[in-house]
């Protein structure tokens, strides 16, 4: 019984990492990896990132449907920021 799960476990564990390739996105800009640019509202906005929790010092900014390309991302993305609707950031 416990041979017949390893053997099982075995072969999963072979099969996920067999004929599955991943797209290679090492060379892309990180907007083109990003979501697409409209939310689920449909409207423009703009995501401003900062370096620390706090939103004290802005890196960067993701412009999105506001000018052509409809995708900007100037600075840095962070886990930091603000979204705000519209196509300027307060």
């Amino acid at each position: 019984m416990h041979m017949d799960i390893m053997v099982g476990l075995l072969t999963v564990g072979l099969l996920t990492g067999c004929g599955v390739e991943e797209p290679d996105t090492a060379g892309l800009e990180p907007e083109a990896q990003a979501i697409p640019c409209r939310d689920i509202t449909g409207r423009d906005y703009v995501i401003t990132y900062y370096a620390e929790p706090a939103k004290v010092t802005k890196v960067g900014e993701l412009q999105c449907g506001c000018s052509t390309p409809e995708r900007v991302l100037t600075g840095t993305q962070t886990a930091h920021y603000e979204k705000v609707y519209g196509c300027f950031a307060m």
